[in-house]
């Protein structure tokens, strides 16, 4: 909003409801703050602006953030209803005319955010493999292919990691399945914190059973030999403990890296690798 006692009393309002608050005084400004802080879940804005106009400027929001990810609300004190169609054809998710109730801001900002935090823990629910945290094989493909697609673009270097605990059955058969659970997550733990990177650079994700599955690109990939040869040792020097048992595993892991194309192809030349590493006695690393 371009006026500073409106933003200031919005604000307040907002503040008191314990939400976090930024303010721009124009879409220029506003996508400045939204490249900065990219965790924003609601965007209220004004209709009347210098330089671009509140349907402007959420227009140009839905090119990057889509309605589950971001709620926009349009406000204006105009009594044509032509600016809440404006609103809502641009992408807004609902609309306020100036002055309003506070009780009714309140409910309308509270059913929005709700709608979007839904929607996240949807994803969540749809991405992540419930048992170990980790992607699960269909959120893994999707990035997978992605961040291919870009390193393909850009001539970074890619690497593919198939990994999978040794002897796993044993494990299940001679303590349970409860400890065998415990033993994936187990090794998710060890995944997340070995091979996760600050720009994204790697992805880790659950294939099915025992095995998991890393895709590095760029300056990560060059680090996954180091990386997966560390992972190793850090396993085969880890326990399980449960109530009634210390249990001690390792993994075999197969590495390729070249960029053979497709994730697929990738993904069958790892699984290759991975087998050598089983035929060559376990616990270790083939690249």
């Amino acid at each position: 909003d371009d006026s500073r006692v409106t933003r200031h009393y919005i604000s307040t309002l907002l503040r008191a409801q314990g939400y976090n608050v930024l303010t721009a005084s124009n879409g220029k400004e506003a996508l400045a703050a939204l490249n900065d802080h990219q965790d924003i879940k609601l965007l209220l804005v004004d209709y009347t602006m210098p330089e671009m106009d509140g349907a402007l400027l959420a227009q140009e929001v839905r090119k990057t953030y889509t309605p589950d990810r971001m709620a926009i609300i349009g406000m204006s004190n105009a009594d044509a209803p032509s600016t809440s169609i404006r609103f809502l054809k641009s992408g807004s998710n609902d609309y306020i005319k100036k002055p309003f109730q506070i009780e009714e801001f309140y409910c309308r900002m509270s059913l929005n955010v709700d709608m979007v935090l839904q929607f996240e823990t949807i994803r969540t629910l749809a991405y992540t493999d419930f048992l170990t945290g980790v992607c699960n094989r269909r959120r893994l493909f999707e990035l997978a292919e992605s961040a291919l697609a870009d390193a393909g673009r850009k001539r970074l270097p890619v690497a593919v990691a198939m990994l999978d605990i040794d002897h796993f059955k044993r494990i299940n058969d001679a303590h349970g399945h409860d400890v065998g659970d415990m033993t994936l997550r187990h090794l998710a733990g060890l995944l997340q914190s070995h091979f996760a990177t600050p720009d994204g650079g790697r992805h880790v994700g659950r294939i099915g059973g025992e095995e998991f599955c890393v895709v590095a690109t760029g300056a990560a990939a060059q680090a996954m030999p180091e990386a997966c040869e560390a992972l190793r040792r850090a396993v085969e020097e880890s326990k399980v403990e449960t109530a009634d048992a210390t249990v001690c595993f390792t993994v075999s892991i197969g590495l390729v890296e070249e960029d053979l194309g497709r994730f697929e192809d990738l993904l069958k030349a790892a699984d290759a690798k991975l087998y050598a590493a089983k035929t060559g006695g376990r616990n270790r690393l083939v690249r």
